[in-house]
């Protein structure tokens, strides 16, 4: 390549710390004197990123045993609501898993605890929720048994 790897990685950062590409392509011009095409700039993301993720894969996050999954709701200017959902080692604060999602059906509930277990080197034995009602089943499908499951106090009934 004709760009040097520390040009290239400079744009990496500058991208993954949120820079637009314009931005980035003037800031690659006043430290390396050097017009790059946003193109490129963006087809260097697309390419580093893919050969990052595959470098990781094999990976696991070293977590604790207690993870936190937890879902919220994202409503979209054309009225549409989608779910995110989160799978978060409560020792490490890692995030194993994330999906978004049109429902919080237990399939979706399980894709999440499912990638999460792939992404983790244990198998968690609690579980904290706010209580949604596909947590219990998912849980017991994706690790064949049945976990502690923990709502936070102030959403307990006496």
């Amino acid at each position: 390549m004709r760009t040097s790897a520390q040009e290239i990685g400079t744009a990496l950062s500058l991208f993954y710390d949120g820079l637009p590409l314009l931005a980035i392509q003037r800031q690659l011009q006043q430290i390396y004197l050097d017009t790059v095409e946003t193109s490129a700039i963006y087809r260097w993301v697309v390419k580093y990123t893919r050969q990052g993720i595959a470098a990781i894969r094999p990976y696991r996050a070293n977590t604790s045993n207690t993870w936190v999954i937890d879902e919220t709701v994202i409503q979209l200017d054309d009225g549409g609501n989608y779910w995110f959902l989160d799978c978060i080692d409560a020792g490490t604060r890692f995030l194993l898993a994330s999906r978004i999602s049109k429902a919080r059906t237990i399939k979706d509930v399980e894709a999440v605890l499912s990638l999460g277990a792939n992404n983790s080197t244990r198998t968690p034995r609690f579980i904290i929720s706010d209580g949604l009602a596909a947590y219990p089943d998912s849980v017991e499908r994706v690790f064949g048994l049945t976990l502690g499951i923990f709502e936070p106090e102030d959403r307990r009934t006496p």
